[in-house]
């Protein structure tokens, strides 16, 4: 029987079982998006100088007066009061990325030559904007539009004729193409799905897929039952004992810059240039949530 151990308790594992857990009994804290600050080279100074607004002081005050329990609920609020204050210093300071929504290419004609062409115009757009009264840059830009223009009717000038072109051929050659192409014009969907599971068969075989073998039950409760006595032996550590002023500063001065930020969306710039707003001892309740 193979054993795995670590510094807190000996686990006594049988490869063969199987065990599941319930996904209800894993509650897990979620935060939202990243809002994608950008970190410029006036970040920190910004975001230092906001820190120290009197908003986010009575924040700082507020969280640095409180008292964090040793559950997991009361590290849990101080993590999530904590990023709402680095979080709200870094909105009043820094910026964001403008998110985007690509449009998808829906139409047949619509080829690469257009695609390039099109990009090139809305580029040239840009300087046009910027020297709206600069003949040569107004000359270029109608002349790239009118080509664009022209090359569109004509792609699609050229996609209808051809689907023209097919239907004659196929009307008399290969009725099943030629209605296959009548039906994908209307965008209908006139497939089978007789054949189809049901639902009903669907979701027995998903019920019944993690259930536990007749032959492993007792197994799984001779298992459970090492688990529940291990976890009441008490055991100390070194990750036990209270973490210090001098592994916090450490533990700060390793972290890299630029980097995405994670769950709680605090970027490791924030951290590294909060300055002396937020005590070091707070900043400890992160390491727990």
């Amino acid at each position: 029987m193979p054993t795995i151990s670590d510094c807190h308790c000996i686990l006594e594992w049988e490869m063969s079982s199987k065990f599941t857990v319930d996904d209800n009994d894993c509650n897990i804290n979620m935060f939202d998006k990243s809002p994608n600050f950008i970190w410029s080279d006036e970040s920190p100074t910004n975001f230092q100088t906001a820190l120290l607004l009197p908003d986010i002081q009575t924040q700082i005050d507020t969280f640095n007066k409180s008292i964090i329990k040793e559950s997991q609920s009361s590290v849990d609020e101080a993590a999530a009061e904590l990023s709402h204050i680095f979080l709200s210093a870094a909105t009043n300071s820094l910026k964001r990325n403008k998110l985007r929504n690509k449009k998808i290419k829906t139409k047949k004609w619509f080829d690469g030559d257009l695609y390039h062409l099109r990009n090139k115009l809305i580029s040239y757009g840009k300087i046009y904007s910027k020297f709206p009264y600069d003949p040569l840059v107004r000359g270029h830009y109608y002349k790239l539009n009118k080509q664009y223009s022209k090359l569109r009717k004509f792609k699609y000038k050229e996609y209808k004729k051809s689907l023209v072109e097919q239907l004659q051929n196929l009307h008399d050659d290969n009725p099943k193409s030629y209605w296959k192409l009548i039906n994908d014009l209307k965008n209908n969907d006139n497939k089978d799905h007789s054949s189809a599971v049901a639902p009903s068969v669907w979701v027995s075989h998903f019920n019944g897929l993690y259930q536990l073998h007749e032959s492993f039950k007792e197994r799984v409760a001779k298992l459970e039952k090492k688990l529940d006595n291990l976890e009441k032996n008490v055991c100390f550590n070194n990750l036990d004992k209270l973490i210090t002023e001098k592994e916090i500063s450490f533990a700060i001065s390793k972290l890299r810059c630029n980097k995405s930020p994670g769950l709680d969306n605090i970027s490791n710039n924030m951290i590294k240039h909060n300055g002396e707003s937020v005590t070091k001892e707070r900043i400890s309740c992160r390491s727990f949530a």
